[in-house]
């Protein structure tokens, strides 16, 4: 979701120097780490300082942490110059759904590392969810593949697809969304027919449904 604005960790010497290698300010590094997620816990799930070579050399968690994250393009982007951001992704440390930030360490030009802080995604779809329309109506967020991200019944998200619905319209909005266009469809959902906006928010879709009759009054 582009654009999601998070607690930004003060890129303080020591964690520069320690990404670049003086392992003697890992104490200090994972002491301010631990002190940012305190500070900033109903967001902020953890934060990780990596190397250039895609390896997490502390976090928040885990002093000694080890985590391989060369693979991520979000790591990537960072490691590249810029701030690079994942999709809602599982978690390896909590199992919960986060979305991933990555901000570049450089000393001079050169990037020796990056800071990821992993936000709770629980705090966005809170928001969606908390979307109410006339008496039936309801908001949802999926990804670009059509994955459920947040939904009424949350036994859905996270294991099905827009395409389980098996309703035309749906599949015609996710496409939209896809493509990075916004609009607006009508379809029937196990017998109530619906109207629904959507919207495209970087890669996730944001659907706002209200009962047609509920809407046409």
């Amino acid at each position: 979701m582009t654009g999601v604005q998070t607690c930004a960790l003060p890129i303080y010497g020591n964690i520069i120097k320690f990404a670049a290698g003086n392992t003697v300010l890992k104490s200090d590094v994972y002491n301010q780490l631990v002190g940012a997620v305190e500070a900033h816990g109903d967001v902020v799930e953890m934060i990780l300082v990596t190397d250039n070579k895609g390896k997490t050399i502390t976090s928040s968690d885990d002093i000694n942490s080890s985590i391989d994250v060369s693979e991520r393009q979000y790591y990537k982007d960072a490691l590249a110059g810029g701030v690079g951001q994942s999709n809602v992704i599982i978690s390896k440390a909590s199992n919960l759904p986060v979305i991933a930030m990555a901000q570049p360490l450089k000393q001079g030009n050169t990037v020796v590392g990056t800071v990821i802080t992993t936000i709770k995604f629980d705090i966005i779809a809170a928001h969606s969810k908390a979307i109410k329309v006339f008496k039936g109506g309801y908001s949802y967020l999926f990804d670009k593949e059509g994955m459920i991200l947040s939904y009424p019944d949350s036994t859905l998200e996270f294991t099905n697809y827009l395409a389980d619905f098996k309703v035309p319209e749906i599949d015609e909005m996710k496409a939209d969304v896809s493509a990075g266009k916004s609009g607006n469809k009508i379809y029937t959902l196990e017998g109530v027919k619906k109207y629904v906006r959507y919207v495209a928010l970087g890669d996730i879709g944001l659907a706002i449904t209200a009962n047609y009759n509920d809407y046409m009054s």
